[in-house]
Parts: C-alpha cells; structure tokens; sequence
C-alpha cells in the first residue's frame, strides 16, 4: 500500500487517526467487506453494459454501445427475463419501483416500461445531453434538453410535462449530472462557445416540485475568460461538493454561498479530478497518479493513495464507509500480471485494505462501473454483468 499525506505523517499514526467531522455515509446497506465470489455472469449478446438499477428481484441496464436495447436480469439466476427496443442507450435507467425509464440518446426519446414485464408504459420525444443520465425523485424524472439550455420535469406514471426552466441562453456543455436532494435538483450549465466564459457557467439549486431557481452559483478559476464546467456533484451535508478542471469547490447547500476553491496535486502535477464519490467522513475523486482523500467542510486534502488510474474506466463507488475503486496500486499488483482490471476494496476509516478482485475475459478489459447493493456489488466488464457477493 502507497499512502502520501498533505501533511506528511508517519503511516503508523496515520492509520489510527480519528475522524474528520461527522458525514453521513454514500449509502445505508451493508457494504461488501471480505473477498467476493461470482454470483452470476450475465451475458445479452452485446459487449458493453451501461449502467443498471436494481428493482426488487430484477437488476435493470441498457447496452450503451451499438443496437441493443434495454435488459431486465433476474436478481437470483442472472438470466434475461424481459428486453425492450434495440436503441443506443444513454447511461442509467432510473425507477421508482413500479416503471423503469430509459433516455434513448439515438433515438431522441424518454420512454418508461413497466419492471415486471418491460411493457411499454409512455414515451416521449426528448433530445437531451448525450453524457448526462437522467434523475428521478418524488414521482419526477428530471432530464437536460441538449439543445437550448433547458431543464424539464417528467411525471413518472404519465411522461406529461409538469414544468421546464430555461437557465442558459445556449446548448449544455457541462458532464455533470443532475443530483436530486432533499428536494432540490443540483445541476451544472455551460455553452459550447461563451463569449465571456467566467459568466456563462454556473451551478444551479431548483426545487424539484416547482422549478423555481432557488440560487445560483458561478465557479470563478483564477484564469482570465475561462469558465469552468462542473463535471461532478456531491452534496455532503450542508455543502455541495463538485469539480471542475483541477479544482475541487465547496458551495454552500441553503445559499449557494462560495465556501472554497481548492486546487489538489497530484505528485506535484495540476490534474483533472473525475470519478467522485462520498464515503465515511471524506469526499474521494481520481486523478492519474492518486486517489485523494477529501475533508468535504475546507476542500483539503487528508490523504492519498498513489496509482494509475483512467477516466473512462473510474469505477469508483462507496457504500456504509468501505470504498471500492478501480486501478493499479505498485505496491500491491506489481505482482500479479493480470491484464484485467483489478478491484479494490477500502476501509476509508482504517485505511485497510479488505480486497482485491479480478475477472479473465476473452480480451484483457477493465471494469467499467460499480453499482453497490446490500451486501454485494453489480460491475460490468467485456460482454458480462457481474454479481459479486
């Protein structure tokens, strides 16, 4: 394990450290703590799962790359109960335990089906952002118009229109997706070409019942004319953490009120942080060379795990304070010549490692995403859908 501190502190100390502040956990079920084994492998015939959801006995997902549809997997067997369309998927279904809807990026399309049986229920012509997944809370399903700069609010049951709010004048730019909490909607707006980009980005709060713009925050990089595109939200708290290029902001959840900027390094470098997620008192994001650990309250970092990591493959999720992400760590896989991703598992209390995990496909692959459940994971790899418990 390589472990650097901002602070230095000795590494024997450092494990025993207490606590920073008290931050609800990422989620409430019970994480996967000891070393997992292959529930199932799911397999539809295409090679990239999207994201999925998990719906009473069904775990739900689209492939995201090439003609295939939209999947229902028993929970139990891993086998296919339902599938719908052959459309390009986006990123994520979302359900509120009666109907799952799909964004169709292709086709220009929300559609909704019902789990049990993926009947279609509504559908409705939608040109949204391609990168973006759609949200759902309270019976809505809010969705980003690639286009002109507006939110809309879906009813869940019917796909009629309850409100839309315009808050740019141009087509989105920003990746970050829309976040729902506590009855508000945190979302990120940018344009393609502004002609002062330090006014044309912002953070936006809007209550998610009536689309009323509560506040709006712009995030102000020290450049002259650069604007910076939020591409991660994390309320944590009282304070919404987000990313934007190298910096790390903290903004206040009831005002919008700026709390901090923070610019962490990685191994002396300015980089892009991607992949964040909260877990246990800390807010962690990717960089290439490290994970960082951070106090959500100041944006400082408290510690870092050095690395390599990418992007396009972060597969980083949390839950109950155990930390899963994707990478390779020197000092513990130097050894292992696996082609394959590897898996890892941390307790970000202790700093202990409670895992490794790796999966031999027909061609050397990484995971893709982490979806946590009770007690186990969901993570997709080439051709496959994993059920690690």
């Amino acid at each position: 394990m390589v472990l650097s501190c901002m602070p230095r502190i000795h590494v024997a100390r450092l494990l025993s450290l207490v606590l920073i502040g008290a931050v609800a956990p990422a989620a409430a079920q019970a994480p996967l703590r000891t070393a997992p084994t292959v529930a199932w492998a799911a397999t539809a015939g295409f090679r990239d799962w999207g994201a999925v959801v998990k719906v009473g006995d069904l775990v739900i997902g689209a492939n995201v790359n090439g003609r295939g549809g939209l999947y229902a997997v028993d929970d139990a067997t891993g086998k296919v109960k339902w599938r719908v369309g052959t459309e390009h998927g986006s990123e994520a279904p979302v359900s509120d335990g009666r109907v799952v809807v799909m964004p169709w990026w292709q086709a220009e399309a929300i559609a909704a089906y019902a789990v049990t049986t993926g009947k279609p229920m509504w559908r409705v012509p939608f040109r949204f952002v391609r990168t973006n997944p759609i949200a759902l809370a309270d019976g809505l399903v809010i969705a980003q118009n690639g286009t002109d700069g507006s939110l809309h609010a879906f009813d869940v049951a019917t796909g009629a229109e309850r409100w839309t709010l315009k808050i740019t004048t141009r087509f989105w730019a920003c990746g970050a997706a829309p976040v729902i909490a506590d009855g508000t909607i945190y979302v990120a707006s940018g344009v393609q070409t502004p002609a002062d980009a330090k006014k044309d980005y912002f953070l936006h709060a809007i209550d998610l019942q009536t689309g009323q713009e509560r506040w709006r925050y712009n995030p102000q990089p020290e450049y002259p004319n650069a604007g910076t595109c939020l591409t991660a939200i994390v309320p944590v708290g009282d304070t919404i953490v987000a990313t934007g290029d190298a910096y790390l902001y903290g903004i206040d959840r009831q005002t919008g009120r700026h709390k901090y900027r923070a610019e962490p390094r990685d191994h002396g470098r300015r980089e892009p942080l991607f992949g964040l997620v909260s877990a246990g008192a800390y807010v962690f994001g990717m960089s290439r060379g490290q994970i960082s650990a951070f106090d959500p309250r100041s944006g400082r970092v408290a510690w870092q795990l050095d690395g390599a990591f990418r992007d396009g493959f972060a597969a980083m999720a949390a839950a109950d304070g155990v930390l899963y992400f994707q990478g390779f760590l020197p000092a513990r896989d130097a050894a292992r010549g696996e082609a394959n991703g590897i898996l890892h598992a941390i307790d970000v209390a202790t700093r202990e490692f409670l895992w490794d995990f790796t999966y031999r496909t027909e061609e050397p692959w990484s995971f893709h995403r982490v979806t946590p459940f009770d007690g186990g994971l969901y993570v997709d790899t080439y051709k496959v859908l994993l059920k690690l418990k």
